[in-house]
């Protein structure tokens, strides 16, 4: 599956849905939207299928950065985790 990015705004905030396979290349258009969105925009996980060590650290970095990270599988979430560790 291709990777789609499909933006949702409401009136609290602006979500970005990953859909498909996130690629490294695909990483320059996320922060794009994410600036479009401004501060507390959110990352919308649940059709992510396949994620790179690269994808993982970029959404590790847009949490620290103030991003949330919805409904994120927990293979993502735990790969995030350890990376971070391994940061430290």
């Amino acid at each position: 599956m291709t990777f789609r990015l499909k933006q949702v705004s409401d009136e609290e905030r602006c979500t970005l849905r990953l859909i498909g396979t996130v690629r490294p290349e695909d990483l320059e258009a996320i922060t794009d939207e994410l600036r479009m969105c401004g501060p507390g925009a959110a990352l919308n996980l649940e059709k992510v299928t396949v994620i790179g060590v690269e994808v993982i650290r970029f959404l590790g970095e847009r949490e620290r950065q103030g991003a949330t990270l919805l409904r994120c599988p927990s293979y993502v979430r735990e790969w995030i985790s350890r990376e971070r560790d391994q940061d430290e």
